[in-house]
């Protein structure tokens, strides 16, 4: 038997539900290894324990992990200059 917390809510953070995410979620809450809970600290459930993230990302896990992630974050620093973005 371990001594393992029956729910973690993991705040503070930047939490992807998918890669194309423009507004992460900031907190996360899990109960027994299974994810319960996405979404704003102020919705999320109670848990055992309480892990501050400091703004860290939390992101889905990496199946196909090439160049899709490096395109991702690249795409999100170009600048727009066209007639609708200007």
């Amino acid at each position: 038997m371990t001594d393992r917390p029956r729910a973690i809510r993991l705040i503070n953070g930047r939490i992807y539900r998918h890669a194309g995410e423009l507004d992460p979620a900031d907190t996360l809450v899990t109960e027994n290894g299974v994810v319960r809970f996405v979404g704003a600290r102020a919705d999320a459930p109670a848990a055992d324990v309480t892990i501050d993230l400091r703004g860290t990302i939390v992101m889905p896990g990496l199946t196909d992990a090439h160049i899709h992630l490096f395109g991702l974050a690249n795409e999100r620093l170009q600048v727009a200059f066209d007639p609708t973005a200007v």
